[in-house]
């Protein structure tokens, strides 16, 4: 294996690479995930030992997330450097995979070529590839179409309708590595008991979510282990759509109705604000439905569209009552990101989910290195996510890809669309 300026890749690129990643004053994103790796060793030109703080299911996973960095090439730039140097790495640009930059407009395209110094002497196949912004989303489909694009990833429905049985294209559906849901912020006091939250999801009709925003596609939530993955309860079924039982629940929690059908508490209506992303059409028309849905048993919903960083600010702040979102899983299974109770000031756990068992169960699973085993830690942690419901589980999506049929070898996964591009041709045999 070499790199795109001929020289080898090493052992040495591999310990330098780890070092960066841990790096403070890099600050990457991702270090958390290298927390359990203690050292690596470099133990020839291509050989290296890593050694772990603990035994766990995922240590391959730890090593695997990130890429190979140039140590011959970018050790030139101090690691206090590398947050501000975005142009430096442009500059300075070394690759090692099957395809090299041949050129870049900023929000405009990227043009790939052929790596000749790939280690795989008849890959890539394609000389060239161009990736290109196009921000309409019809625009996109035009130029399928019109046969000035060979692919287009992330197809929504209603752009699924519109192109099934053109000829000359063909669709790809796969299941995706995520669930979207609606989280409650527990700190709001009408959230914070078990019963109302298990009531809610009660009176939303996913089904009829899934029908309208996903033409019946999408397979309704129950976990946040996804239905396709080997540690999946399979016992759970999701909350039925009762609007009866979901009001006797809310009654039962002190939530009367008034002569308008509005559900108050000590004199306070039962209102809400509904968090969305603006730019994601499906998320939008979720939460126009889910207003009209829960208004049916007297709480009043008001849907707030944000843009991406302000939705992520008021998450971060923990300013919200209720936000849909998703998630994409990994191999790794670690539910701490969201439902251990650390992670509501390191994670991702905005809504402020605590339960000791739940924070027990997942350090537990984490090294638990026996799969039959682990498979029942994760059964009871789902178990009981299901009954304490700190998200709604709303559904879990397809994902959906356009191609030419001139197009040979695609093979878009749960990794992703893209996934080994390097077996990708043009032909017709």
């Amino acid at each position: 294996m070499r790199w795109s300026d001929g020289l080898a890749v090493t052992a040495e690129d591999v310990r330098w690479t780890w070092l960066a990643q841990r790096h403070p004053e890099v600050a990457w994103r991702y270090a958390e995930i290298k927390k359990n790796i203690k050292n690596v060793r470099v133990l020839g030109l291509h050989h290296f030992a890593v050694e772990y703080a603990t035994e766990s299911p995922s240590q391959l996973a730890e090593l695997n997330e990130g890429v190979i960095l140039p140590r011959h090439a970018w050790s030139a730039l101090p690691f206090a450097e590398w947050p501000r140097g975005a142009a430096w790495f442009r500059d300075h640009l070394v690759t090692n995979g099957p395809f090299e930059l041949a050129g870049w407009e900023s929000q405009q395209r990227i043009e790939l070529r052929r790596n000749p110094e790939y280690f795989e002497p008849d890959r890539p196949y394609l000389s060239s590839v161009v990736l290109r912004v196009v921000p309409l989303r019809a625009n996109r489909l035009a130029e399928l179409e019109a046969g000035k694009a060979d692919f287009v990833s992330q197809l929504v429905p209603a752009e699924v309708r519109r192109l099934e049985g053109q000829p000359g294209i063909t669709i790809r559906q796969f299941w995706h590595r995520q669930y979207d849901y609606l989280a409650w912020n527990l700190r709001r006091p009408q959230f914070a008991q078990a019963s109302v939250r298990r009531a809610l999801t009660q009176a939303i009709d996913r089904q009829a979510l899934v029908d309208t925003v996903w033409d019946g596609r999408a397979r309704i939530g129950t976990s946040p282990i996804l239905a396709s993955v080997w540690a999946h309860h399979p016992d759970l079924e999701p909350w039925p759509y009762d609007l009866s039982a979901a009001r006797d629940a809310l009654l039962i929690a002190g939530w009367q109705a008034d002569k308008n059908g509005v559900l108050r508490r000590a004199g306070r209506p039962f209102e809400l604000e509904l968090l969305v992303n603006s730019a994601n059409p499906i998320h939008v028309d979720s939460a126009v439905l889910i207003q009209t849905q829960l208004a049916r048993v007297g709480i009043e919903v008001a849907v707030r569209r944000l843009d991406f960083h302000a939705l992520i600010d008021r998450l971060d702040s923990g300013d919200f009552d209720g936000a849909i979102g998703s998630w994409g899983i990994d191999t790794s299974l670690d539910l701490g990101y969201a439902f251990h109770s650390r992670s509501i000031t390191e994670g991702y756990n905005s809504g402020a989910y605590a339960e000791p068992t739940v924070d027990r169960l997942i350090e537990a699973a984490r090294e638990e290195t026996d799969q039959d085993a682990r498979r029942e830690i994760l059964y009871r942690l789902q178990e009981i996510l299901h009954r304490d419901q700190p998200y709604a589980f709303l559904w879990e999506p397809p994902r959906f890809d356009a191609h030419s049929t001139r197009l040979r070898g695609v093979g878009s996964n749960p990794l992703s669309s893209l996934f080994r591009l390097r077996e990708w041709r043009v032909g017709h045999d």
